[in-house]
């Protein structure tokens, strides 16, 4: 009995494991494609790139940052960004299931270009919609899948018994 017991053991350890893997794969993939600009195929836009680089990873909890980007008196629109995407997701390592993650921004015009049905003022996509987080929403049960897929070699299920 003490044998069986010991497999059962092993075998939620191991899903617990799984389960935790495609979590995390499918967070950080939601970072990347967040982060994604539009001139690289992606929705958020970007100029000067402050809201780019304002994405923060927290646990239980929103982590801080900065609300308001920094002057950038004399700067061309159009222009190179001055900000360059933050690395995020090492937080990921950590995180135990059960623990609420959150991928945050701080920046108020955030809200403004996702949810005012805003247009880009300049550039190739000058007058096309700012909407750059609706369409990660949609694409999460495909997030999941492929996350699932690349953290359980063979099993779609990710069941498997000692």
């Amino acid at each position: 009995m003490a044998e069986f017991v010991a497999q059962i053991d092993k075998w939620i350890a191991a899903n617990q494991e799984r389960i935790r893997a495609v979590k995390n794969a499918s967070i950080q993939r939601v970072i990347e494609i967040a982060q994604e600009p539009v001139g690289g195929g992606g929705n958020m836009p970007v100029d000067t790139g402050f809201l780019r680089a304002s994405f923060r990873v927290g646990l239980d909890a929103p982590a801080p940052g900065p609300s308001t980007p920094p002057s950038t008196a004399g700067r061309e629109p159009g222009s190179a960004p001055l900000f360059s995407a933050p690395v995020l997701g090492p937080e990921l390592a950590t995180v135990a299931l059960g623990q609420v993650v959150f991928v945050t921004t701080n920046v108020e015009y955030a809200a403004y270009l996702e949810y005012l049905d805003r247009q880009r003022r300049y550039g190739k996509f000058a007058g096309q919609s700012t909407v750059f987080i609706a369409p990660i929403e949609l694409r999460w049960p495909r997030i999941v899948e492929d996350a699932l897929r690349r953290n359980v070699q063979g099993n779609p299920r990710g069941v498997r018994f000692p």
